[in-house]
């Protein structure tokens, strides 16, 4: 873990400070929302493999009680899942996460996009 926390760069001291700087810069102008909130079937490749993911356009637009999460893909989750899926990710590199890993996912709206790569590096047993 040492290794991959001294990727992270320094601890940030003044959180004030950290959070000005942050706040401070442009934010990116890359859509991070809905891949395609209309498809009730998606066809999506990452790192290499092919993915076909169904949504529920029609939940979105719902009031249910429940919520909508899950209905739809996040184009951050297709971010995340390469990101995941690059072989210098420093999460493997540095052995932060490794074959004996335990993931535990929470709801964190990645429509089981995330878990299909980590498959291949870690496993749900």
């Amino acid at each position: 873990m040492d290794d991959f926390f001294a990727k992270l760069g320094g601890e940030i001291v003044d959180v004030d400070e950290e959070t000005f700087d942050l706040f401070s810069q442009c934010p990116s102008s890359q859509d991070l929302g809905m891949v395609d909130a209309a498809a009730s079937l998606l066809e999506l490749s990452v790192a290499g493999r092919d993915f076909e993911i169904a949504q529920s356009p029609g939940l979105l637009q719902s009031s249910r009680g429940g919520g909508t999460t899950g209905a739809a893909v996040w184009r951050s989750s297709v971010r995340l899942a390469e990101w995941l899926a690059w072989d210098r990710n420093p999460l493997f590199t540095t052995k932060a996460l490794h074959s004996e890993s335990t993931i535990l996912e929470l709801g964190s709206g990645i429509s089981g996009l995330v878990p299909c790569i980590l498959n291949s590096k870690t496993t749900s047993q």
